[in-house]
């Protein structure tokens, strides 16, 4: 299964590199791009954009900080991306 991890902070990089150890392929995206590095060694592949992510996998997961950066995430691009796929909100939101 083809899944994005969006936001790669602590627990975003470790729901990926969980998904990577357990044989999935694994897309991530994060703002700062240097915190996708460490997974992209692990074997994931980093995307350049949210949408990128998006289209390219079966399902995605986002994890990220606050409601704010959710909200900043969701641009008409990558809601158009969101259209049919399967996406878990793990984010601290409330």
């Amino acid at each position: 299964m083809k899944v994005a991890v969006l936001g790669v902070g602590l627990m975003g990089s470790a729901v990926a590199e969980g998904m990577v150890n357990c044989g999935h392929e694994v897309i991530v995206y994060n703002r700062t791009v240097s915190r996708t590095e460490p997974l992209v060694e692990k074997g994931a592949t980093a995307a350049s954009t949210a949408a990128e992510a998006i289209k390219s996998a079966d399902a995605s997961i986002f994890v990220l900080t606050d409601g704010k950066a959710v909200a900043d995430l969701l641009t008409e691009e990558v809601l158009a991306a969101t259209e049919g796929k399967k996406i878990l909100n793990a984010s601290t939101t409330s």
